[in-house]
């Protein structure tokens, strides 16, 4: 069964210069996505992605200062998905992977870059004993209009 962990919601957009939340200790050791849950436009009722200006500095660090995640590009490179009939979007970061040919036409992924806990992208798997700070730096705001956005931590089977 899904979980969504939400760890720091903002009534506002993407413009505070920094925000810092602690991950308590005792979170399941199963794979969790962190990302942006951001509030869309009704006008956005297709499959075409909305825009999501804005450039972020996104870093998962254990209480033994390893580095989980460390991802900073614009939210316009994120992945974005929603369901269908829903106008939340959900933003988050695949990490980098290689293509790799297994010979008449198969083919693997290989992910690159795999950090501390497996974290790849915004993807981590955490050890249940141990706690997480989570930092998002705001590099480049959001323009007008803005949305409201939350983050959020979501296990396997979300989507």
């Amino acid at each position: 069964m899904p979980i969504t962990i939400t760890f720091s919601t903002w009534g506002q957009s993407i413009s505070r210069a920094r925000a810092a939340q602690s991950l308590r200790c005792g979170l399941p050791n199963v794979e969790f996505t962190v990302g942006l849950e951001r509030e869309a436009s009704p006008v956005w009722g297709t499959r075409n992605s909305p825009p999501h200006p804005g450039t972020i500095r996104l870093t998962v660090e254990s209480e033994d200062h390893r580095i989980v995640i460390a991802e900073e590009q614009s939210l316009e490179s994120w992945t974005w998905t929603y369901g269908l009939g829903e106008y939340d979007s959900f933003l988050y970061r695949r990490g980098e992977e290689k293509k790799i040919s297994l010979g008449q036409g198969a083919v693997r992924y290989e992910p690159l870059g795999v950090k501390a806990d497996g974290g790849w992208g915004t993807y981590f798997t955490p050890q249940t004993s141990t706690r997480y700070t989570l930092m998002l730096d705001v590099l480049e705001p959001q323009p007008a209009p803005q949305r409201p956005v939350r983050i959020i931590l979501l296990s396997r089977g979300w989507k």
